[in-house]
């Protein structure tokens, strides 16, 4: 049985007086922020995302983590971006509680080494913020041990997780650091940024057809 398609998310390391709201994991969302409009979520290319599943990679102090793997994804085209949704919706793992993608310490999940074979930066986690950045194409084909390795490692790490308080309780658990003033008006935020997309022009839920709202 192959691997589900999955594409790699590169998520930026917030300031200390930065909220960083995105991804709205309690809700099972991303993108509605307008973070990644211009490459992964380019709202006219929205719908080549439709039942891949998202790898949230958050660079920080350890080295890039693999915070979450979602279940299969459906799109949701806004009038001003584009949205990535999942159910069920649980919450990441704790950025010091995931499983490391690769870190300057030589430390790399099995296939990143040949997955970042040829990229030309002085660091393992330049090569892989070059290689991965920008990237909108499922890992599968050119990586495939890196894919299927994604997927084992977080379901062996989730497993132990729930069973050891490392699912993050608050969205500001899964990033590298403590930051100043965490939203913690997530609904309320969540709700705001939809309407300030600009009402919904297309939602396709995986497997369905697509529907006009």
């Amino acid at each position: 049985m192959g691997v589900d398609k999955i594409v790699i998310v590169h998520l930026r390391r917030p300031g200390k007086h930065d909220a960083r709201n995105d991804p709205f994991w309690e809700f099972g969302s991303f993108g509605i922020t307008g973070c990644h409009k211009d490459n992964l979520l380019n709202p006219r290319k929205i719908h080549e995302l439709e039942g891949v599943r998202l790898a949230f990679a958050q660079g920080g102090k350890d080295g890039f983590r693999l915070v979450f793997l979602t279940p299969r994804i459906s799109t949701v085209k806004h009038r001003k971006v584009a949205e990535t949704r999942w159910q069920p919706a649980p919450m990441p793992l704790r950025y010091d509680q995931a499983p490391t993608l690769v870190a300057n310490n030589g430390t790399m999940m099995g296939g990143m080494k040949e997955a970042l074979q040829g990229v030309g930066r002085s660091t393992l986690e330049a090569k892989f913020s070059s290689r991965f950045r920008s990237r909108r194409e499922p890992i599968n084909q050119d990586f495939p041990e890196l894919a299927e390795q994604i997927a084992i490692e977080f379901a062996r790490y989730y497993k132990w997780a729930r069973k050891n308080s490392a699912v993050a309780r608050t969205y500001d658990e899964a990033l590298p650091w403590d930051i100043d003033a965490p939203d913690r008006q997530r609904q309320e935020t969540y709700e705001r940024k939809v309407d300030e997309a600009g009402g919904v022009v297309a939602k396709k839920k995986w497997g369905s057809s697509k529907k006009r709202c």
